[in-house]
């Protein structure tokens, strides 16, 4: 038998959601589906908490993979700095027709 699991976790400032990331969970590799940070909470280190705690919680895995607008220099910097490697790209992988890198990064 085949198990799936998804999650999210938030991040909160007072009562306020500033960001959250979600993920996907298949055998031995984690996918992680979105981190995102409000606007006005971004450059504070709160996309790398998110990221770290994933990285640091999610047990039961070898793998990490994800996708990123291969535009967004602040995310590729950032998951380049938690070990996240480009392994290919996908061509016009949004709706705006902007390609995506595939990012992956194998946990010890």
């Amino acid at each position: 038998m085949v198990s799936e699991m998804e999650g999210i976790i938030i991040a909160e400032a007072g009562d306020e959601t500033v960001g959250f990331a979600c993920f996907q969970h298949f055998l031995d590799e984690y996918h992680i589906l979105n981190v995102a940070v409000l606007p006005g909470y971004r450059k504070q280190g709160i996309g790398k908490q998110l990221m770290g705690w994933m990285l640091n919680h999610l047990e039961d895995t070898r793998d990490f993979y994800l996708e990123v607008r291969e535009g967004n220099n602040a995310a590729i910097s950032l998951y380049e700095d938690m070990g996240f490697r480009v392994i290919g790209e996908r061509k016009e992988y949004y709706r705006d027709k902007e390609t995506a890198l595939v990012m992956h990064k194998g946990k010890k």
